[in-house]
């Protein structure tokens, strides 16, 4: 049985202790509802059973009883189920939400089949693997949801009677507001083979390297020597596309890549001047960088990171950066998010460059706790709050004020 925990920092003991039962070939564990709903997401095959404890940190909240801090888990837990529909969902919950003003949650959970509810104070490892092998049923937690001692509600039986649809005489209209996949496989045809690299020279020791005029310089090249993947994230937005262009200034020597993989707000492609012609005005011989080619191109092309060479996309746009942008999509939506084997995949064409990555404000988006995981150091601007938080579940996060100190 494989089995997922999603629990606060500093219980994983739990994982290690249902590892000595001898029950359970894999237990994997989370330690926040974000980081679980990214891994749900993503994960090749789910979980038997998958174990949420009461109080886990959700979007930036911890369990105060309040209702935002309930609806965050909800709506987590909602998307958890979605990926999930078949595995066991166990929660043990606070014995206080079994008073009458917590019936809405026990009733929002119940909505979604989630019956093994355990109200605790304390358990062993005894009690868990009871209640992992126990299953519960609606009637379980039925006087939390007002329906004690009612027969369930039997659906109404349609009629027969089927109305046919008339014929259509006319022929449909094609769409013409959106190009077609195989229109977009013609783009991807005219790809050049060879894209031309970016000139990025790989220069042993960096005797040549002119010293920039910016404050602390040598020192911030020096602290962040070991640090190849550099993320900017914050909640709100604010001044996160600046800071990133700023340290990709501050920090190249020529094998330092800007990366925006915010794909809700891609500032930094406004802020680089990408190009995002339409498929309309693609005529003649054009280099990926002049049709804004990016992260998302690949997604709408259907060019998986692991057989293209994206850092071929890179180009030094503005500010003599090199550049990745988000990318030109032709106006079709992106409606699956990047796995994190894809997102590994990308970054690996990028050997022996430094990289400076803006990710997604919301920690809902899968690609933000993926990228927390796979980053070296996380930089928090203006949001020492969360800088915080991110250091307390176990990241390296660094504070930087929009004046660039750090």
């Amino acid at each position: 049985m494989r089995v997922h925990i999603i629990v606060d920092a500093g219980y994983e003991d739990i994982k290690n202790k249902l590892y000595e039962t001898g029950k359970y070939e894999e237990i994997t564990i989370d330690y926040s509802l974000n980081t679980a709903v990214a891994y749900a997401e993503t994960a090749e095959s789910p979980p038997d059973c998958l174990i949420i404890f009461d109080g886990v940190p959700v979007s930036g909240l911890m369990n105060d009883g309040s209702i935002q801090y309930d609806r965050a888990s909800i709506d987590c837990i909602t998307r958890i189920r979605f990926a999930w529909p078949k595995t066991k969902i166990l929660m043990l919950l606070a014995p206080e939400r079994k008073e009458r003003h917590h019936h809405w949650y026990i009733k929002a959970l119940a909505g979604f089949s989630i019956h093994d509810l355990y109200f605790v104070e304390e358990f062993n490892v005894n009690d868990l693997t009871s209640w992992i092998e126990t299953k519960k049923e609606w009637y379980d937690v039925a006087e939390y949801l007002g329906i004690e001692g009612q027969p369930l509600p039997v659906p109404k039986v349609q009629s027969q009677q089927v109305t046919k649809p008339k014929p259509v005489t006319e022929e449909p209209k094609e769409e013409t507001e959106k190009p077609s996949k195989q229109v977009l496989k013609g783009i991807l045809n005219k790809l050049p083979v060879e894209l031309p690299k970016v000139q990025i020279p790989k220069l042993p020791g960096i005797p040549n390297i002119p010293k920039l005029n910016l404050p602390n310089l040598k020192n911030k090249k020096q602290e962040t020597a070991d640090e190849r993947v550099i993320v900017v994230w914050n909640s709100h937005g604010g001044k996160k596309a600046e800071t990133a262009l700023s340290l990709a200034k501050e920090l190249d020597d020529g094998r330092t890549v800007l990366i925006e993989l915010d794909t809700t707000n891609p500032k930094l492609d406004r802020i680089m001047g990408v190009p995002k012609p339409g498929m309309e005005e693609l005529e003649g011989d054009w280099k990926p960088w002049d049709i804004g080619a990016g992260v998302l191109t690949c997604r709408v092309l259907d060019m998986p990171f692991e057989k293209t060479d994206i850092s071929k996309f890179a180009y030094r746009y503005k500010h003599g950066i090199a550049y990745l942008p988000c990318g030109n999509t032709f106006g079709q939506k992106v409606r699956k998010f990047p796995t994190e084997d894809e997102l590994k995949a990308m970054l690996s064409h990028f050997e022996g460059m430094r990289l400076i990555i803006s990710i997604p404000c919301d920690e809902n988006n899968p690609i933000t706790p993926i990228m927390w995981r796979l980053a070296d150091v996380i930089y928090v601007p203006d949001d020492p709050e969360k800088q915080t938080e991110l250091e307390r579940i176990g990241f390296k996060a660094k504070a930087y004020n929009s004046s660039g100190q750090n």
